[in-house]
């Protein structure tokens, strides 16, 4: 085999023929938040809200092993667009809005199962000229044989390269690389624990040995034999195993924030459309109305209220600083004297739309 070929499923497919992606639909879409800002108020910083029960984060860090002596959670809440394309708000505004939906909508449909996150991926030229549209139906199509009953369906267009290589008689370093794929988060029919369980010793078994067992690696393998996709259960980076997520929340805002979606027209009304539901979960199937959880204390599970900085320390409130951090826990005494007090008063007290609060003084950047 030559420089210029590579072999797909026992078949040699040549680089010319792999070269078909770089004309491929799919490139029309794009990253989110690559687009401009929305307007002037995007990210701006508004209030904070947060809770000072320390004696109660103080017990029950005591319980945990955690010292939160003295220390309260604080919140900061910016004015976000919910603009997918903007820079500004598609991370902290858009990507935490939907996943909230996506976990509540999961919430709703425990009897189905656990949600287990899935890798769909294909490199077979026959995939290269679909459009965003067909693709969802392949990969749809590509989950419900392997056993899947529903899901959402989070399109990607960049993925890591691990390796730096020559390709295409070009040097190509560590980053990222144009290799279209979709991860979903979908309920798997009978669960993937049997499978889970056969890997926990690191050891990927063989294809005998899935064919004895006939559980999901062995239906995978079968099946990417007709329809070309690779289907499989996304691992722990560390350890290489298909470990189970621990939040819904915190998988898909990390799947939203870096997504590709389909950008509506210029001038047009249309939305951009950036993620897909399918099967048990769809919105035909599955008739519920989503509710903004309260937000509540990570430590004591109380809910949260206004409250203000009276401080001389210099708080970060940039969303694009390395230094912002959006939930933190705070020392509510500093040399003594407290620092953080409950807001009693208005929680959006300013000299002017946009201006500083008029009690914070010039220690905010």
């Amino acid at each position: 085999m030559t420089n210029s070929e590579l072999v797909f499923d026992g078949t040699k497919i040549s680089n010319v023929e792999l070269n078909v992606w770089d004309s491929s639909p799919l490139h029309a879409l794009q990253i989110v938040g690559s687009g401009d800002v929305t307007d002037k108020d995007c990210s701006r910083w508004l209030s904070m809200r947060g809770c000072l029960r320390v004696l109660e984060h103080e017990r029950i860090g005591k319980l945990h092993g955690k010292d939160f002596k003295d220390m309260g959670f604080v919140q900061k809440v910016h004015h976000w667009c919910n603009d997918w394309m903007c820079p500004k708000c598609y991370r902290h505004g858009s990507s935490v809005r939907l996943a909230r939906k996506i976990e509540g909508r999961f919430d709703a449909s425990k009897q189905f199962g656990n949600v287990e996150h899935v890798i769909i991926s294909s490199i077979h030229p026959r995939y290269a000229k679909l459009s965003i549209d067909a693709m969802y139906k392949a990969v749809q199509k590509a989950l419900e044989v392997r056993g899947f009953i529903g899901g959402i369906l989070i399109p990607h267009g960049f993925a890591k390269r691990k390796y730096e290589m020559f390709q295409f008689g070009v040097f190509r370093q560590i980053g990222t690389v144009w290799r279209f794929h979709m991860h979903s988060l979908s309920f798997l029919s009978g669960g993937y624990d049997h499978c889970r369980n056969c890997r926990k010793n690191g050891v990927v078994p063989s294809k005998e040995q899935c064919q004895k067992c006939g559980g999901f690696e062995f239906v995978t393998r079968k099946c990417n034999e007709k329809d070309d996709f690779i289907v499989k259960i996304a691992e722990d980076e560390k350890t290489g195993l298909p470990n189970e997520r621990e939040s819904i929340f915190g998988t898909a805002w990390y799947l939203l924030n870096h997504m590709t979606i389909k950008v509506g027209k210029v001038g047009v009304k249309t939305r951009s459309h950036g993620v897909r539901w399918w099967g048990c979960v769809s919105y035909r199937k599955l008739h519920v109305k989503v509710v903004d959880k309260k937000q509540v204390c990570p430590i004591c599970k109380l809910s949260l209220y206004a409250i203000r900085y009276g401080g001389v320390r210099s708080l970060c409130l940039d969303v694009t600083s390395s230094r912002y951090e959006a939930n933190t826990m705070e020392h509510v005494h500093e040399g003594g004297v407290q620092v953080w007090f409950k807001d009693e008063k208005k929680p959006f007290a300013r000299n002017s739309v946009g201006g500083k609060p008029k009690s914070y003084g010039d220690d905010y950047e």
